[in-house]
């Protein structure tokens, strides 16, 4: 287990906790407060559900590479796949039924 406190961008401040949960390396963000935010871990592009492949190759045609996909757990309820498109500066929120968030 690895705890780091972030230093910039939207969670600066904030407290990221490195966890291993059923085999898989996540993320644990918690603010200020001790409160938790979100939990995030890769995914391979290959085991992303069809309609959020479909979109991303529809949409960013050859731009992810297959380690470049993160699922996200909000405290607030929201799930989605964080998806890192090559030379972009934003990476592109998609729900599991393909729908652009962001």
């Amino acid at each position: 287990m690895e705890v780091d406190v972030e230093d910039e961008g939207r969670y600066a401040g904030y407290t990221e906790v490195d966890i291993i949960h059923e085999r898989f390396g996540k993320e644990v963000l918690f603010n200020k407060n001790g409160e938790w935010v979100l939990t995030s871990w890769e995914v391979h592009f290959s085991t992303l559900p069809e309609p959020v492949k479909n979109r991303i190759n529809d949409t960013y045609p050859g731009q992810v590479d297959d380690d470049d996909v993160e699922y996200v757990e909000e405290a607030t309820g929201c799930t989605y796949y964080l998806i890192d498109i090559e030379n972009s500066k934003q990476d592109v929120k998609i729900s599991a039924d393909g729908q652009i968030l962001n």
